[in-house]
């Protein structure tokens, strides 16, 4: 069971909307407004390094849950998730209120689950599925906890507590709270259920609902490549581009499904270059490591071996561990 926490755009908070959130009356009574701003807008601007500087510094004059979580996020951007669901342990030891913290554990829980042994694997997914559920004990309108928590239904084997008739209910009382999300969580639910007709209605139900919600062209574009139903994923991410040429997620699809099916790989060539050369990538966006790997396989298949291995290089300097661009620079060398 894999969640995605780092690229999990389904389940991400925007960071403007946290700042807000964390910044309370209470706080800019005690702790001077200038640091904290300085460290959130660090944070914001992806200086890992120096945020994680600023917020220790601000932990250790003024300690704070909320410093713990921010430090936990920066250890997830990183990919260190055992050091970043330690941070947010403490978070959520000093301020169990906090629905977010147990949101995120859940997710990190999850995903650490994927990559562990079978005991060990058996132990992370119940803190999962705790952490999740105490999210939305918490705080009932935490869509993207009660997304979470549908996620781990769908993935989760019955004796650890999946159930698509849970996974279910909680996209039902999602849609109760959001419409459009609704929509989104019940096409997850068809779609696991081999309903694929239905699955389709719910995606564009949501996307007729909330057009501008990014998150849902990307979700539904994802849906059709799963189902090598490539033609009508690339013209669906065009819809969208052609409406908002900048969307860096859409972009980045684009690419990555020509990069998978070998079609309209000239347009997918130009959207990984806007990927890694007009675009910021942000942390609830893939990474450079990645587009520039994937635009390897595009010139791969474009017959230009040079190019495509200077893409892979790109890739392995940006990330030395990335296992894909390992083999993928191997076959072209």
């Amino acid at each position: 069971m894999i969640f995605l926490a780092r690229r999990s755009r389904l389940r991400s908070v925007f960071i403007g909307f946290i700042a807000l959130l964390f910044i309370s009356p209470a706080l800019a009574s005690n702790t001077s407004a200038e640091p904290v701003a300085s460290a959130i807008a660090l944070y914001e601007q992806g200086d890992l390094d120096s945020a994680e500087a600023a917020f220790k510094a601000l932990q250790q004059s003024q300690p704070d849950a909320q410093w713990h979580y921010y430090l936990g996020r920066i250890h997830e951007q990183r990919g260190d998730l055992e050091t970043a669901a330690s941070y947010i342990e403490e978070a959520a030891a000093m301020d169990d209120t906090q629905s977010l913290y147990f949101q995120k554990l859940g997710e990190y829980y999850g995903t650490m689950a994927g990559q562990a042994s079978f005991l060990k694997q058996m132990r992370l997914a119940k803190k999962s599925k705790s952490s999740f559920e105490r999210a939305v004990e918490l705080d009932g309108s935490n869509l993207d906890a009660r997304s979470g928590l549908l996620t781990y239904y769908l993935q989760a084997p019955g004796i650890a507590g999946g159930s698509v008739e849970k996974a279910e209910a909680q996209a039902i009382e999602i849609g109760n709270q959001d419409s459009a999300r609704g929509h989104f969580a019940m096409a997850r639910v068809l779609a696991h259920r081999g309903d694929h007709d239905g699955a389709e209605r719910e995606y564009r139900k949501a996307l007729e609902e909330a057009p501008a919600n990014s998150d849902t062209w990307i979700a539904f574009g994802v849906y059709l490549t799963s189902e090598e139903r490539y033609a009508d994923a690339l013209s669906l991410y065009r819809q969208r581009l052609e409406a908002e040429s900048d969307d860096i997620g859409v972009t980045y699809q684009f690419g990555r499904t020509a990069s998978i099916s070998g079609l309209e790989l000239e347009e997918g060539r130009r959207a990984f270059i806007r990927y890694t050369t007009e675009f910021q990538p942000g942390p609830e966006n893939p990474g450079l490591d990645w587009a520039h790997y994937r635009l390897g396989l595009i010139y791969a298949q474009l017959d230009d071996p040079q190019a495509a291995a200077r893409e892979y290089r790109q890739a392995l300097a940006i990330n030395p561990d990335h296992p894909e661009a390992k083999k993928a620079l191997k076959k072209v060398e």
